[in-house]
């Protein structure tokens, strides 16, 4: 080396392999640099580079690569959180868990280096689950990270189990959902009933999705418990039990019945249909009343001559255009029980189609865009909005995208979390108030930065037949975008 302004080369390093680092140079000052290679028979002539080199601070502050902020792990399994960074000099990491200083166990373990540093925890438990924040510092400067670890296992036992309502034949009981979940979604319950004067528990049923439920085909006087337990995919929990309880027969009128909503409808045609009672009185239900009237009166017709045995009902010679509004009775042998809730209102008119050609637009780290044709048939009323919904992957429910009413063919969905996956898809709705299916599906969509889905263009000739005879050349092209470069079949 040569500082710039001197006269004389320094010999400063010898190396067997290409490449050297220099070290003691004075920032700030230009040097100039040359090498020769040398073998048993002397030293090659010299190579230099062409401008002096100017020594200058290389220091960064510290910088985080974390690719998740969630870290999540069975119950038993060993965990290893790790978090690489950048920085120069390199920085000192410190941990925390739920803002207090991270202490050190025979589980729980932390090793740091110049380029990463990890938390290893063996054996997880309940315990760990909780925010941890790891904190990089060196002479520049500071930056930090939170990361939630989440535990799965077995769930806790249910709350509050309750008998709500006792029949002759049947009990109906609720409870709360566990307060610890087990890291996951509760995916049912188990109810299971014994009769005091045996040990054996038997099992009313195993897959509960809500937090009640109608025990039925129970003994007149005779003492019943029950007990109940939560489950997730890694178990099931301990059984909370009831009290002791006499199965009664008062006889009532019926409860309403639930859950009335339409099924379909056209111009001529409304097709309605309902859940049984909670409660049957303490006789069964043998049979419902179907009324119906327009949305602009006050008074209900019956619309069946005799009682319907089944939980729908096809509402025929409706008159196109009209609202309807229904609702239904149960009868036992009491007598006929309270209506059920008004159905929503439904006009005779003909549903419209679903949107199509639903295209996915645009991909940012946070965002979706969508675009989409309108219906091909309206259903003889206009076309008034459209319902964006979306879906986390692999097994979320569908979520509304927009709350207010969409007039456009198009919508950019927000607040995504990069790198989950959605799927997304359209609903219209027409000036009769009737929504259509739901359009097809834009399939899977990971949220991403810097991504185009593909596109193609084409010239107009390519888009027509084209002829050419044997034997000539025939090249049709296509320009073809999107980002990461698309496959080509």
């Amino acid at each position: 080396m040569q500082a710039k302004g001197e006269d004389t080369w320094t010999n400063c390093s010898q190396s067997k392999i290409p490449g050297v680092t220099i070290r003691g140079l004075t920032k700030g000052k230009q040097y100039f640099f040359r090498v020769r290679a040398v073998n048993e028979k002397g030293r090659s002539e010299p190579k230099s580079l062409l401008a002096p080199v100017t020594v200058n601070d290389t220091s960064a502050g510290p910088i985080i690569n974390l690719l998740s902020n969630t870290f999540s792990v069975k119950v038993g399994n060993d965990l290893k959180i790790d978090v690489p960074f950048k920085g120069a000099p390199p920085p000192t990491a410190a941990w925390k868990k739920d803002g207090n200083l991270l202490k050190e166990t025979s589980r729980v373990n932390v090793h740091t280096s110049d380029t990463s540093s990890q938390i290893i925890i063996r054996d997880a438990n309940r315990t760990d689950v909780g925010m941890y924040e790891v904190t990089l510092t060196n002479s520049v400067g500071t930056t930090s990270a939170e990361i939630f670890v989440n535990v799965f296992e077995r769930p806790g036992p249910p709350c509050d189990l309750s008998v709500d309502e006792v029949s002759a034949d049947f009990m109906s009981l609720s409870w709360q959902p566990p307060h610890y979940t087990g890291g996951c979604q509760i995916s049912n319950y188990i109810v299971e009933k014994r009769d005091t004067g045996s040990t054996i528990w038997q099992t009313a049923s195993a897959t509960v999705t809500r937090t009640s439920i109608k025990v039925s085909r129970l003994t007149q006087g005779t003492e019943y418990q029950f007990r109940v337990a939560a489950e997730n995919r890694y178990g099931k929990s301990q059984f909370v039990e009831s009290e002791v309880v006499v199965a009664q027969y008062p006889f009532k009128v019926p409860g309403p019945p639930t859950d009335l909503r339409v099924v379909n409808s056209s111009k001529s045609v409304i097709v309605i249909a309902w859940t049984k009672p909670d409660t049957d009185g303490g006789s069964p239900v043998t049979g419902y009343h179907i009324e119906c009237k327009d949305q602009s009166s006050i008074l209900w017709a019956k619309l069946n001559k005799s009682p319907v045995a089944e939980c729908q009902f096809k509402g025929t010679s409706m008159e196109e255009g009209l609202i309807y509004e229904f609702r239904v009775c149960a009868e036992n042998i009491a007598g006929v029980g309270n209506c059920s809730k008004t159905s929503e209102p439904v006009a005779a008119r003909d549903q419209c189609d679903p949107p199509h050609n639903l295209t996915v637009t645009n991909i940012t780290s946070s965002s979706v865009s969508l675009s989409w044709d309108k219906p091909e048939y309206d259903g003889g009323a206009k076309i008034t909005g459209y319902i964006a919904e979306r879906k986390e992957l692999p097994d979320s429910c569908w979520l509304k995208c927009n709350f207010t009413n969409l007039l456009d063919t198009f919508l950019e969905v927000t607040d995504l979390t990069e790198g989950e996956e959605y799927n997304f898809r359209v609903t219209a709705k027409n000036a009769a108030e009737l929504y259509s299916p739901p359009s097809g599906t834009t399939g899977p969509v990971t949220v991403q930065h810097d991504v185009k889905p593909p596109k193609i263009v084409m010239e107009d000739k390519f888009r027509q037949a084209v002829v050419v005879k044997a034997g000539e050349l025939l090249q049709i092209d296509a320009d073809i975008s999107g980002r990461p470069n698309p496959t080509v079949v």
